[in-house]
């Protein structure tokens, strides 16, 4: 087991009434439950399908591999994150566009913490065409952040002596945390650990005025 799950009695979907692709959703969510309580390596195709209250041979008539339901949780993770890029793009302050970007991130990690660690630790389980995939995302995702601390330094908000490779890859490795320790019956929702995040990002980078 790669992170500590709970305890709570497995919940049994019956599908075979059912279009199973139209529950796509479903059968990700045993998937990634799967995959964060056993690790990738141990994951169980058969255990899955057992939730999910199919046969083993039935999940593989929607699913080619067990690599490509680890790969369509990662890609749901990409299409989070591209929503942060997409939201941060409509904003034209510069500072702004920094803090929620750190905000959004945060609320990420927090909303889904599975689906957060199986992308952290578990991508390195996947093909190499599918790896470098998700490495091309990563990089352009950081270059992103980079480029909007790289405009803070210059206008002025972020201290000058800071360099904007090592703030963005500090701030990002913080935020890429958040799952190891944030758990939703926790002391803060995710809107207010959103918020705490954001706030502690602009201070540690923030020229005092």
């Amino acid at each position: 087991m790669t992170s500590s799950g709970s305890d709570e009695p497995a919940v049994v979907v019956d599908f075979r009434d059912g279009d199973l692709y139209q529950r796509q959703g479903e059968v990700l969510r045993y998937a990634a439950d799967e995959f964060y309580r056993q690790g990738y390596p141990g994951a169980s195709m058969r255990l899955i399908s057992q939730r999910l209250g199919i046969t083993k041979g039935s999940l593989y008539h929607y699913v080619e591999s067990k690599e490509d339901l680890l790969f369509q949780i990662i890609e749901n993770q990409h299409i989070r994150y591209g929503a942060v890029l997409n939201a941060v793009s409509q904003i034209d302050d510069g500072e702004t566009k920094f803090i929620e970007f750190a905000r959004r991130h945060c609320l990420v990690q927090c909303l889904d913490i599975k689906g957060s660690q199986i992308y952290a630790e578990q991508s390195r389980y996947l093909g190499r065409q599918r790896r470098e995939l998700v490495v091309a995302f990563r990089d352009a995702y950081e270059a992103t952040y980079r480029e909007i601390v790289e405009g803070g330094i210059r206008d002025g908000w972020i201290r000058p002596e800071l360099e904007a490779r090592d703030i963005t890859r500090a701030l990002l490795a913080m935020l890429n945390g958040i799952y190891t320790w944030y758990r939703p019956e926790g002391k803060w929702p995710p809107e207010q650990a959103g918020d705490y995040y954001a706030d502690l990002v602009r201070r540690s980078v923030h020229v005092e005025r």
